[in-house]
């Protein structure tokens, strides 16, 4: 019910219908693609015409991979708007889906509060308020800053917030934050050298990057997704060990560090075991459709890995090795912050 925040038109279809309009072979006749034509009547929820019916025109194919199938009360946006004779028609550009995030998000903080009480309210306004840094930092992108030195301070403020506001203001908060922020500085020194000795990719295929762009502004916007993709993964493994690393200390002050380290090896192995796999399957997730239409469509996995799916697959690998290390790392702060007592706080 938020039209009048748009300022684009928005209308809900009253009524569709659909015409065949004739069918395509694909170059290799494995498949036939039908083709249809829609005429669409809807009424307008905002603006100057609020409440008037106009005429729509669309066009979609079966499978309906660039374009879409709109159907009777879908909400959608509407370009080119023109009135002659009294009729109002336009061209839809579009489906308004807003309110699916919004019941997500009533949803999920939702479960937050009935599961995690006062830890998952803490977590879900840590979250909007990542979510807002996020957006001042896209902004600020815009208007011409430099987007990888504008993602480091950002990726320390998310582990920073994420922590705070789980922790709170302790050793464990604070050795969890060190050795977050360490595993994810060393695989970003890792992913930088591997880029300065390494060819360039082609970053035409980068997901989302902006036309024209200048290959330096690519080079940083790869970095850094690959450093922000890794946040996640290594926080929750730092977390894992530090806690359980607490838990063996609480009962033993006086374990060897060969056995501590021997400890988090074990629990370790756990969490790389099912963190890994979850990395690979967060990141390859959107890839499926592209490569179901790329076979489909004849192209060879080999060219399909090599330029659409490099940078996914880079991603995976980056975030990967900072699990990995987040597991001695983590060790490493245990030992110096907590086990020898020592209160950065």
């Amino acid at each position: 019910m938020d039209y009048e925040l748009y300022s684009k038109t928005i209308a809900t279809i009253s009524s569709v219908k659909n015409t065949y309009q004739y069918s395509k072979k694909s170059p290799d006749d494995n498949y036939s693609e039908k083709y249809y034509k829609q005429d669409i009547r809807a009424v307008i929820k905002n603006g100057k015409f609020k409440g008037k019916e106009i005429e729509l025109k669309n066009q979609y194919a079966s499978s309906e991979v660039y374009d879409i199938k709109y159907k009777s009360r879908d909400d959608i946006f509407v370009d080119n708007l023109r009135e002659k004779d009294g009729i109002l028609t336009g061209v839809p550009s579009g489906i308004k889906r807003d309110y699916i995030i919004i019941i997500s998000l009533t949803l999920l903080f939702s479960i937050f509060l009935l599961i995690g009480k006062r830890d998952g309210f803490l977590t879900f306004i840590s979250l909007a308020i990542n979510i807002g840094a996020f957006y001042g930092i896209i902004i600020l992108y815009f208007k011409g800053f430099n987007i990888l030195y504008l993602s480091i301070p950002m990726i320390v403020f998310f582990t920073f917030v994420l922590l705070i506001f789980l922790n709170g203001n302790g050793k464990i908060t604070w050795t969890c934050f060190l050795s977050s922020i360490t595993a994810i500085a060393i695989t970003g020194l890792i992913t930088y050298l591997t880029m300065s000795f390494s060819s360039e990719p082609d970053y035409d295929f980068m997901d989302f990057i902006l036309q024209p762009y200048s290959p330096i502004d690519a080079r940083r916007i790869f970095f850094s997704e690959t450093l922000i993709a890794c946040m996640g993964g290594v926080m929750d493994v730092s977390i894992a060990i530090i806690i359980t690393l607490k838990e063996i200390l609480d009962k033993n002050s006086n374990i060897s560090n060969k056995d501590i380290f021997f400890s988090s090896r074990n629990v370790g192995d756990d969490i790389i075991g099912t963190m890994i796999p979850v990395m690979f399957f967060t990141n390859i997730a959107t890839e499926i459709p592209f490569f179901i239409l790329s076979l489909r469509n004849s192209m060879t996995l080999h060219s399909i890995i090599k330029h659409h799916s490099f940078f996914i697959l880079a991603r995976f690998l980056t975030g990967s090795i900072a699990i990995v290390l987040a597991v001695p790392i983590s060790v490493f702060f245990t030992i110096i912050l907590l086990k020898k007592g020592k209160d950065i706080c």
